[in-house]
C-alpha cells in the first residue's frame, strides 16, 4: 500500500511539473511572437542640442537618444518630449539606416512628442492606437520593446503594478499605469503591450526608487496625437476647481472643494465650496485622481455636465470649460534620455561611422 501511494504521488508531482513547464514555454512563445510581430515597428530616435557656453568660441553639442514607434502607414512616429524638445535636429534609425523626421508637436505636461519621418523605411510596421477605454488589471503581464544604448530592438517582459496620478512633488495630469519593466538609458519612448500584441501605452516616466516605469495608456495617447497632429501642440481645458479627498466615519471617502477660482467656468455654475463631487461628464469620482482623469479628456469649449452633493441633496450643473492660458515649459513628468556630449561638428550632424547615413538630408 504505501509503495502504490509513494508512486502515485510521484506520478502526480511528474505530472504538475510538466505542466508547469508546458505553461511556462507557452508563455515564452507568447512574448517572442509579440516581438516578433511588432519589433519592425519601434525605431531608435536621436536628437542634437546646442548649447552656448560662456567664453566659449564654439557652443557644446550634445546627443539624446531614446526609442520611438511608428503609428501610421504615413510615417509618423511617437516618442518622448524629453528626446526631442527644442532640439536642433532629429532622426530615427530603423534596421541600421537613418531617416531624417521633422518633430510635428509636443508636450512636456505627459511627455509626448508626435515625429514625422521624411522617407519611409522599407518593411516597417506601425502600431494602431486602439482606443482603450479599460485600464489593464493589476498583476496582467507587459512587454516593452525597447532600443537600450545601441542595442538591437529588444523585449522586456514586466507587470501592471498599480495606476499612479502623482508620485514625490510629481503629479501626473492622468492616470499613469505602473509597470515593473526596467526603465534604462534609451527606453524612453517605448511602446508596451499585452500578450495579445495591444498597445497598453508608451512610457514617459521612470521611478527609480522603486525599479519601475510610468505608461500613459493608449486612450490618453489617442487623445494627445489627435492635437498634436491638428495643432501641434495640446491645448488643455480649464474648470477652476480646487479639491481634496476627505474621508469620515459616516460618509466614508469622499473629493470635496476647497475652492473655486473667481472668473473661472465654475464660478458661473451651481457648485459651492464645500460640495462633494459625484461626477464628471461619464466619469465617477471618488478619488483625486478620478478628477485628473476626467478633466484630461475633456477639450476646451466641450459643455460638461458636473454632479455633486450638497447636505444630502444632489445638484446638477452644465459648465463650458475654456483652455488654460499658461504654457507648460517644462516637463511634469520625464524619462531622462540617455545624453552624450558631441564635440562640435563641421557638419550639421554626426552620425556614428556604424550608421548608414545616407537617408539624411
Amino acid at each position: 500500500m504505501l509503495k502504490k501511494n509513494l508512486f502515485f504521488w510521484f506520478c502526480l508531482l511528474a505530472i504538475s511539473n510538466a505542466m508547469i513547464a508546458s505553461d511556462f514555454l507557452s508563455l515564452q512563445k507568447r512574448v517572442v511572437d509579440v516581438f516578433e510581430r511588432n519589433e519592425s515597428a519601434v525605431v531608435r530616435v536621436k536628437a542634437v542640442y546646442k548649447r552656448i557656453i560662456k567664453d566659449q568660441k564654439e557652443p557644446k553639442v550634445t546627443l539624446r537618444v531614446g526609442t520611438g514607434f511608428f503609428i501610421a502607414s504615413d510615417g509618423h512616429i511617437l516618442t518622448n518630449a524629453s528626446l526631442v524638445y527644442q532640439s536642433e535636429r532629429a532622426w530615427i534609425e530603423h534596421n541600421g539606416t537613418a531617416y531624417s523626421a521633422q518633430v510635428v508637436g509636443s508636450d512636456p505636461l505627459t511627455n509626448i512628442a508626435l515625429l514625422k519621418v521624411d522617407e519611409t523605411p522599407e518593411g516597417f510596421t506601425f502600431l494602431p492606437l486602439d482606443n482603450l477605454t479599460v485600464l489593464p488589471s493589476i498583476g496582467s503581464m507587459s512587454v516593452a520593446v525597447s532600443c537600450t544604448l545601441e542595442f538591437d530592438p529588444a523585449p522586456s517582459l514586466g507587470l501592471i503594478q498599480g495606476y499612479a496620478n502623482s508620485f514625490g512633488q510629481r503629479v501626473f495630469p492622468t492616470v499613469l499605469l505602473r509597470i515593473s519593466n526596467p526603465a534604462g538609458p534609451g527606453e524612453g519612448g517605448s511602446p508596451v503591450l499585452d500578450l495579445n500584441g495591444r498597445l497598453l501605452g508608451i512610457m514617459v516616466a521612470s521611478l527609480p526608487e522603486i525599479q519601475s516605469a510610468c505608461v500613459l495608456p493608449v486612450k490618453a495617447v489617442v487623445r494627445i496625437r489627435d492635437d498634436l497632429l491638428n495643432l501641434g501642440k495640446v491645448s488643455y481645458s480649464w474648470f477652476g476647481l480646487e479639491v481634496s479627498k476627505r474621508s469620515n466615519l459616516k460618509d466614508g471617502g469622499r473629493v470635496v472643494i476647497d475652492n473655486i477660482v473667481n472668473g473661472s467656468p465654475c464660478s458661473e455654475s451651481l457648485l459651492r465650496k464645500g460640495d462633494s463631487l459625484i461626477s464628471i461628464g461619464d466619469y465617477p469620482i471618488t478619488q483625486i485622481r478620478d478628477v485628473h482623469n476626467a478633466t484630461f479628456f475633456v477639450r476646451p469649449e466641450q459643455y460638461i455636465n458636473i454632479k455633486a452633493l450638497r447636505g444630502g441633496q444632489e445638484i446638477e450643473t452644465i459648465i463650458q470649460v475654456r483652455a488654460r492660458n499658461e504654457i507648460v515649459e517644462e516637463s511634469v513628468i520625464e524619462l531622462k534620455p540617455k545624453v552624450e556630449a558631441v564635440s562640435t561638428p563641421k557638419k550639421k550632424v554626426e552620425l556614428n561611422s556604424s550608421t548608414d547615413s545616407k537617408k539624411l538630408k
